[in-house]
């Protein structure tokens, strides 16, 4: 499985030259790769968001292409830099469970931890895998290198708990794993974690307020009163209608909320 198709995901933003030089290392190996930025404005070290943004678009893409995903907290630390191969995508990143996400849809076919020099710059620095180890890879993937040739196999990878919404009884407790850029806070809680009983009515306590149902579009709320709906990605979000929930609620990424079945 081969691809010129190179995705990049990254907290770097555009401040810095990062993003730039790792298509460059990218381009020097492989001209004729096709790059396409995702995003680069992942909250900084911020895993759960990166997870659920690579989630939210790699199968968007041509089967065959490489995602290369660097929101790297733990970079020159213990953790690994792998390549997974799975049945329609490659991915390339740090194991530190920013793949969890797709990973949990995507079944993987081979996993490796990069380890063979000849598919890295020569002087690898301790704060930039990015470019010398994780855009030199995918570039040598777009080109045909088999992924076994990176380095040894990994029977399992790191994965983030937080990633999923905890059952217990008739309550949920739920978890924000991204704010978009218009303060709508999408959580872990997908429509196939709540019963078909409740598919449009819930009991969602957020930050003291209560909401009781789900919206079927951002038009139908009311101004000033949160709301729930299913968002284009099937998780639940958290809105208030033209205005910002995220900052109305003083709720961050990572912040929890419970959902309750029960009569309402």
């Amino acid at each position: 499985m081969t691809s010129r198709v190179i995705t990049l995901t990254t907290d770097f933003g555009y401040h810095d030259p990062y993003v730039g030089v790792m298509k460059g290392v990218i381009l020097k190996i492989n001209p004729r790769a096709q790059i396409v930025d995702l995003t680069h404005g992942v909250k900084s070290h911020c895993i759960l968001s990166g997870a659920y943004q690579v989630y939210s678009a790699y199968y968007f893409f041509p089967r065959g292409t490489i995602h290369l995903v660097v929101i790297d907290p733990g970079v020159g630390g213990g953790r690994r830099a792998i390549v997974v191969k799975t049945d329609n995508y490659c991915f390339i990143g740090p194991d530190n469970g920013v793949l969890t996400l797709v990973l949990d849809e995507e079944r993987p076919r081979k996993i490796v931890e990069i380890s063979n020099q000849t598919y890295s710059l020569p002087g690898i620095s301790s704060t930039f895998h990015g470019r010398d180890i994780f855009s030199p890879a995918a570039a040598h993937l777009s080109l045909g290198i088999p992924v076994e040739d990176f380095g040894p196999p990994i029977p399992e990878i790191q994965e983030l708990g937080d990633l999923f919404p905890q059952r217990r009884g008739q309550k949920i407790i739920g978890r924000v794993v991204h704010i978009d850029r218009f303060g709508n806070m999408i959580t872990n809680v997908r429509e196939r974690d709540v019963p078909q009983l409740y598919e449009n009515e819930i009991n969602l306590s957020i930050r003291g307020h209560k909401i009781r149902k789900i919206l079927s579009s951002y038009e139908e709320g009311t101004e000033g009163v949160p709301f729930a709906l299913w968002g284009s990605t099937g998780f639940l979000e958290i809105s208030l209608k033209q205005n910002r929930a995220s900052e109305s609620l003083g709720m961050n990424i990572g912040d929890q909320f419970e959902v309750v079945f029960q009569t309402i």
